[in-house]
This record gives structure tokens, C-alpha cells and sequence, in this order.
């Protein structure tokens, strides 16, 4: 590349090979893509003293400014470790804590990738694609405020752009400013009303809005926002969740004999009074209500859990503490109530099931398991259980449950694959050097069958969990039944890992060799995936 650059002068639309020299560092396996930046924008002075006509020129060196900005943030995700949402490397992949100079170095890669994202803003503010780079780029900085203030700008210039509306919005209901977040959910349920994802949104943040108002008792404007909200009904369970909301601001606002019968009315709306009651007691101690009200409201669902197991029940319990993530609060974050949800599911784990039900009450747990550190989080959920016993650990105890009810699960309902997923999940948290391998092959087999020939994401997403853990796993032999869990001699246990790293590297390859076949074949040109040094 440098003996053609010395000895050839570069063509007209590139005569200083800028541009070719960005696209060699963007996709040489030596290349560096900082460099890549600073060639695209010595490419933007090319041209200006290029004859492209005014408007044409305006708008490629916005392009190329928003290039350059993105071969910035890439550097960033890849060797700074900032990394999207969605997990890109594997963990021995990941890279390490930066060293001071490295953190300074990424500060000054930060302020390049924001001036070249602003200069393509100002260059051409019809484009859409670098408000939301930026955007983006704030958000992964913790930086909220900012992000807020970019879509703003976006939204100024595309008013019913409907994902910069929604992605507004649920900035803003998550910063805490949701009668803000209104104004931008409700512009972008009038242009979808049918979308439920939308009017979830929009319920979510006027929800929110009447809890601002109920704390700075503007009691008037909480009941104007839930009234609002009951005429959206996103799902079913607002038919009885609603009016736990609108009990719990009365109660705040002194109307006793009016909260008390929108208690009763939620519980006859609810599926289950054991939902309602658990709904209204969340809600109490998230708005604050008085202390009496409080704990009247959570001895009343503390009394509704003493009486004979309900699996309707559970699974409409389930379901309520599924949708606390909708009102800013997770159900690991207000132990006392998922430790006494365990404690009741414990009861019930041999009862009749129907599937959904089952189903329902799984994937909380699943979700919940999932997201408990044992370390970090057994003693604060200790310290509010009301159970005697707490020596196993939330967590653990947790463990026990969903295995019960996932095993109950595969008797009852043998064709359906979440429950094999589940099971073969805490299977293999046990760790490599104690699997019991002859069952877990058997369950993320039998998943694999279930699943292999399923045209919807989700039964798709469970194939390829199954195949990938049977990688791990490995040849050998299959049990129906759990076994004892024998640990592995260390070097059997290195040979176990080898194999399945193997198998896995041959796995990545076979789908890249795909990807490049369906490229080859007329898909869209795609920039090639850079990974992290490993």
C-alpha cells in the first residue's frame, strides 16, 4: 500500500489516497482504526477542492465526518471496552481494566468521535443515522442528560421519526422525568395506537407521571394522568393493576372509604385476589403511602398467602412481579416480596399445573435466578425474609425451587421446551468441573429436537442455546435420569474444555463461511467483523 501511494498519484476523486487509505486500515487485520479516522477527515479537505457541486459536497462530507465517527466509537467498543447492549465478545475476549495513559487516550478518541458526530449534525441535520450514533455514545458514557438533548435536537428536525420518540421517551421515564417522557410517548401512540408496545410505553410513563404528581401532592393531576391511562388497557392485567395504582394515590391523598373500594375493585378485577393485593402492597411502599395504610395493605397479602396453594394464583402473582421492571423497581430489588413469593411457590411445586401457569411462574424465576449474585446479594435478601430458616440463601433456595418446578414441568408438558432449557440451564451453572454431563446431554438433546424445525424467534433462540451447550459438553454418553456429580480430574477436565472450545471455534467458522455465502450471492454489503485482540 505504501509503494503505491509514493510512487502512483492518486485518482481525482482521491489525489492525496485518503479514502483508500482509511478503507486499508478499516479492513487490514494490521490496520488501526484511529488512523482510519484521521484519513477520513483529511479526506473531508479532498474534498472541498473536489468539483462536486455545493449541496452534493455538503452532504458527502457529512458522510464522511459520520464515517470517521464510527471508526472512533468502534475503537472505543473494541479496545477501550465499551461494548453495546447486547454482549459482542466472549469473556476470555473481553478486555482488561486501562491503564491510566490507555483511559486518556480513550478521553481524547471520546471527544474526536462526538466533533466529528457533531460536524456531520451540522453539515447535514436531515441525516438521522448520527443524532442516534451520538446518542448512543452518551448513553454508553452515562451520560443521559446529553443523549436526551440530542434526540431533542433529532426529534426538532423529524418530529414523527416513531423510534426517536419512543427511544425518548423511555430515556426519560428511566431518568425520572416522566411527564416529560408523556409528551413524546403520546406523539408517538397517536401516529401507531395500535402498536402495544407503544401504549405500554405511554402507560408505563403516565403511570409514572401520576406518581410524580402524587409525591408533590398535585393529587388532581396523578388522577388526571391514571385516568388516562385506563383508557389505553396495554394488557390484561390492567384491568385489575390499575386500580391498585389509583388506591394507593387515594390513600396518599386522604380519601380512605374511595381507596378502599378501588382496593376491592381490583380485587375483583384481578385474576386472583392474591395478584391484586400483592399490586397494591408494591405499590404503598413505592409512593410512599402512609405507614399504617402500608402495612394494613401488606398484612391483608401477607394473610391471602396463608391459605391453601393456588397455582392460579402463583401464576398471577408471577405475572405481577414480572411487570415491576415497567415501573422502575425489579422484584430483586424489593427482597421481602420475592422471598415471600418463593416461600408460597414452594408449597406448590406437585400440584395440578396448567401450562401457562407454569410457564409464567418459571420464567420469573428464571429471570430472577439469573439475576442474583450470590455473593453480593444473599445477606440483603436474607435480612428480609420472614422465613425462620434462611440458611440455604435466597439464591439457593431459589436453585431448588426452579429445578422442582421445571422437572415438574417436562412431566407434565413434555413438548414444551422451556422448561428443558431451564433445567438444563441450572444444570450447567454447576460449573464444567462438576456437570452432571450424561443428563445435561439428555436435556439440551431433547430440546434440540423440540426445537430444530420451530419458525418463531423464540423456539429458534432455544435451538441455538442447545447446540451451543452441547458443544460444551461434548461426545459421550446420555442419561434420562440426574446422576451424582463427579468431578473431573484436572486433566480430564482440560480435555473437556479443549474439545468443546474447539467444536465451538468450528461452529463460528461454518456460520461466518455462511454469512459470506449469502454476501457472495447478492446480500448487502456488510463492513467485516474486527474483534478484540484475545
Amino acid at each position: 500500500m505504501e509503494r503505491v501511494t509514493k510512487e502512483f498519484p492518486g485518482p481525482p476523486s482521491d489525489p492525496r489516497w485518503n479514502r483508500a487509505w482509511a478503507l486499508f486500515h478499516e479492513a487490514a487485520e494490521e490496520g488501526d482504526l484511529t488512523s482510519a479516522a484521521r484519513h477520513w477527515i483529511d479526506y473531508v479537505q479532498d474534498i472541498d477542492q473536489g468539483a462536486l457541486p455545493a449541496d452534493d459536497r455538503r452532504l458527502a462530507k457529512a458522510l464522511v465526518w459520520h464515517r470517521a465517527a464510527l471508526n472512533y466509537l468502534t475503537y472505543l467498543r473494541e479496545y477501550a471496552g465499551e461494548e453495546e447492549d447486547e454482549e459482542e465478545f466472549e469473556e476470555s475476549e473481553k478486555p482488561g481494566p486501562l491503564s491510566e495513559p490507555a483511559k486518556d487516550a480513550a478521553d481524547s478518541v471520546r471527544k474526536a468521535a462526538v466533533a466529528a458526530l457533531m460536524n456531520s449534525i451540522e453539515l447535514a441535520p436531515e441525516l438521522v443515522k448520527p443524532y442516534r450514533d451520538l446518542a448512543s455514545a452518551y448513553l454508553r458514557w452515562g451520560q443521559p442528560d446529553k443523549a436526551a438533548e440530542v434526540y431533542r435536537r433529532l426529534l426538532d428536525r423529524h418530529p414523527d421519526s416513531l423510534e426517536d420518540l419512543q427511544a425518548l421517551a423511555s430515556l426519560l421515564v428511566d431518568a425520572g422525568k416522566p411527564v416529560e417522557a408523556c409528551t413524546y410517548a403520546r406523539k408517538a401512540y397517536h401516529l401507531k395506537p395500535l402498536n402495544r408496545p407503544i401504549a405500554t410505553l405511554l402507560w408505563r410513563c403516565l403511570v409514572e407521571s401520576a406518581r410524580y404528581y402524587a409525591m408533590q401532592q398535585r393529587w388532581d393531576n396523578g388522577r388526571a394522568m391514571l385516568a388516562e391511562a385506563a383508557s389505553l388497557d396495554p394488557a390484561a392485567e390492567d384491568a385489575s393493576i390499575l386500580p391498585a395504582f389509583q388506591a394507593v394515590l387515594e390513600f396518599k391523598a386522604g380519601d380512605v372509604v374511595h381507596a378502599r373500594s378501588l382496593v376491592w375493585e381490583a380485587v375483583n378485577k384481578a385474576p386472583h385476589p392474591a395478584a391484586a393485593l400483592l399490586a397494591v402492597a408494591l405499590q404503598a411502599k413505592r409512593w410512599d403511602a402512609p405507614r399504617h395504610w402500608a402495612a394494613m395493605l401488606d398484612s391483608q397479602w401477607a394473610a391471602e398467602l396463608q391459605g391453601r396453594f393456588n397455582s392460579k394464583a402463583a401464576a398471577a402473582m408471577a405475572r405481577v412481579l414480572s411487570r415491576t421492571d415497567e415501573w422502575g423497581e425489579s422484584p430483586s430489588e424489593t427482597p421481602e416480596y420475592l422471598q415471600r413469593f418463593i416461600d408460597y411457590m414452594a408449597r406448590g411445586v406437585k400440584c395440578k399445573w396448567k401450562r401457562q401457569d407454569l410457564l409464567d411462574v418459571c420464567r420469573l424465576l428464571h429471570e430472577q435466578w439469573d439475576r442474583l449474585d450470590c455473593d453480593d446479594s444473599e445477606s440483603e435478601y436474607e435480612s428480609a425474609s420472614d422465613a425462620e430458616d434462611t440458611s440455604e440463601g435466597t439464591a439457593a433456595r431459589l436453585e431448588k425451587l426452579l429445578k422442582a418446578l421445571a422437572t415438574r414441568g417436562i412431566r407434565l408438558f413434555p413438548d414444551e421446551p422451556i422448561f428443558l432449557a431451564t433445567l438444563g440451564d441450572l444444570v450447567l451453572s454447576d460449573g464444567p468441573a462438576i456437570w452432571d454431563r450424561p443428563y445435561a446431554r439428555y436435556l439440551f438433546r431433547q430440546l434440540r429436537s423440540l426445537t430444530e424445525n420451530a419458525s418463531d424467534p423464540e423456539r429458534r433462540e432455544l435451538y441455538q442455546r442447545a447446540e451451543v451447550a452441547l458443544d460444551m459438553l461434548g461426545p459421550g454418553p446420555v442419561s434420562s435420569k440426574p446422576g451424582k456429580r463427579a468431578s473431573l480430574a484436572p486433566q480430564q477436565l482440560l480435555y473437556e474444555m479443549l474439545l468443546s472450545g474447539v467444536l465451538r471455534i468450528v461452529r463460528e467458522e461454518k456460520s461466518e463461511e455462511d454469512e459470506g455465502e449469502e454476501e457472495a450471492s447478492g446480500g448487502a454489503h456488510r463492513q467485516p467483523k474486527r474483534r478484540s485482540p484475545r
